[in-house]
């Protein structure tokens, strides 16, 4: 899973503010055949940077359900919808998928064998990665807790860290979680990594569990918990965004604007909210 992704990501909107500007400019040079029609500019440019470079966008992704993983040896999940509706039904961009760890996909990336990867923009990626403005899935860290808990109510006001340190509630989450250990455990919350987090969170060892929503219905369903047995508050402690990166050693890195674009596109049509809620 993406461990990586769980550090403290408090400057990527900054670094991701400053990339903005270079790409409004693409986007209003987009155009490879002087055209100035939107729609021209739109549908040649991706085509005719897709025909020079002569073969597949490699992406590649790890086994991080439901968001990515594979399944008879075909990629699924929440980002694979997103990128066959993106690059291959609206950009008409041939995607060659594969699976791999996730230090795998992070160096082939880097070092231009693979061509993009869906994932947080941290500045020590952007050294090697480029990216586009807007978010592609914003990835929230939301507070779960029982029902029946007998401090529900003080746990439905929690707003940040300082509250649930002040309150003295412990949390638990699955080993390795990064985000934990930097923003909660850090700051003295008492935090316990344990692989059957829901389970332990059921028999009331700990008050809280802080985890993204669609990964944590799989993770339920997957441990055979009940659903109606753990509450999703309305608690959102951090919202990060996720982005398609692309190596800046890909010829695919100019596709980048047109990218942006299409994501205004499928978040103003609907289609955005309709591959959502085949995973909620």
């Amino acid at each position: 899973m993406q461990e990586q992704n769980s550090k403290d990501t408090a400057s990527v909107s900054d670094e991701l503010t400053r990339y903005a500007q270079r790409i409004e400019e693409k986007l209003s040079g987009l155009s490879l055949d002087g055209t100035h029609n939107p729609g021209a500019v739109r549908s040649t440019s991706v085509q005719t940077i897709a025909r020079s470079i002569g073969r597949p966008f490699k992406f590649v992704f790890d086994l991080f359900p439901p968001l990515s993983y594979s399944e008879n040896g075909s990629g699924k999940g929440l980002f694979i919808d997103l990128v066959r509706d993106l690059l291959e039904k609206r950009m008409k961009i041939t995607v060659a998928y594969a699976e791999h760890d996730w230090d795998t996909c992070q160096n082939e990336v880097f070092n231009g064998v693979s061509d993009g990867l869906i994932t947080v923009a941290t500045p020590e990626r952007l050294a090697f990665l480029d990216t586009h403005v807007g978010t592609l899935y914003p990835f929230s860290w939301v507070l779960w807790t029982r029902p029946d808990h007998p401090r529900l109510k003080e746990i439905q006001a929690i707003r940040n860290a300082q509250d649930i340190k002040k309150g003295k509630f412990s949390v638990v989450t699955y080993p390795g979680n990064g985000w934990i250990k930097s923003n909660l455990e850090s700051k003295g919350i008492k935090v316990a990594y344990k692989d059957q987090e829901y389970r332990y969170l059921l028999e009331k060892q700990a008050d809280l569990l802080v985890e993204e929503p669609l990964v944590a219905i799989q993770k339920m369903t997957l441990a055979g918990v009940d659903r109606k047995k753990i509450l999703r508050t309305q608690v959102i402690l951090h919202t990060t965004p996720f982005q398609l990166l692309i190596s800046k050693k890909s010829p695919w890195i100019e596709i980048l604007p047109e990218f942006d674009r299409n994501i205004r596109d499928i978040k103003s049509d609907g289609t955005f909210d309709t591959i959502m809620a085949r995973y909620r």
